[in-house]
């Protein structure tokens, strides 16, 4: 509202203008804008996390061990989705879209607490944190076991999957932690061949 006397000093102009509009119109855009960041960091095919948003985590992890923020205990789980070319192959690719996607829910299901990432075609890589992080020996026995048995009757994904935490005396690196995990995980991948 803009007020405003006269020239001769006898009236009084009195501007109004409706901004709730305009403001209506900023919070729109400001939503849609959040839900474009929100999905250009999301996995189509999964609803999980994307490599995008996997390499923003690792840089700001890797911020915190930079400043020797390294209080802040993690983990990460690397995962490998077998039998994929083989499903592609004989059974099409529409059924190897719902491999990867089974491979994801079987993912986010264990590990409730800490984001899931597919980072790769049939790779994924889960930040433990929290109580996942507290509880990441019993839950990578529960997808192991889950695997397991999924081989054995001979339905269900299976997953080749490695862990590692951080260590602060050793990792300089977010990628120290990953290598270690990825190295895990192709052992089991082995084993799982065998």
């Amino acid at each position: 509202m803009v007020v405003r006397k006269t020239s001769d000093s006898t009236h009084f102009i009195v501007g109004v203008e409706d901004v709730d509009a305009e403001v209506k119109k900023q919070m729109q855009q400001l939503r849609a804008l959040k839900t474009e960041k929100e999905l250009a960091r999301r996995d189509e095919l999964t609803g999980v996390k994307n490599k995008t948003a996997y390499k923003e985590l690792e840089e700001s992890a890797q911020g915190n061990i930079d400043h020797g923020m390294d209080y802040l205990n993690f983990g990460l789980v690397v995962c490998d989705t077998n039998n994929l070319k083989q499903i592609n192959d004989t059974l099409g690719h529409a059924a190897g879209d719902e491999y990867i996607r089974a491979s994801a829910r079987l993912l986010c299901d264990i590990f409730v607490h800490s984001p899931v990432f597919r980072v790769g075609g049939d790779e994924f890589v889960v930040f433990l944190r929290g109580n996942d992080y507290t509880q990441r020996h019993e839950l990578m026995n529960q997808l192991h076991s889950q695997v397991l048995e999924n081989k054995r009757i001979g339905a269900g994904v299976i997953l080749a999957a490695g862990m590692s935490e951080y260590k602060p005396e050793t990792d300089c690196f977010v990628s120290d932690v990953f290598e270690r995990a990825d190295k895990e995980m192709y052992e089991d991948k082995q084993r799982l061949k065998a």
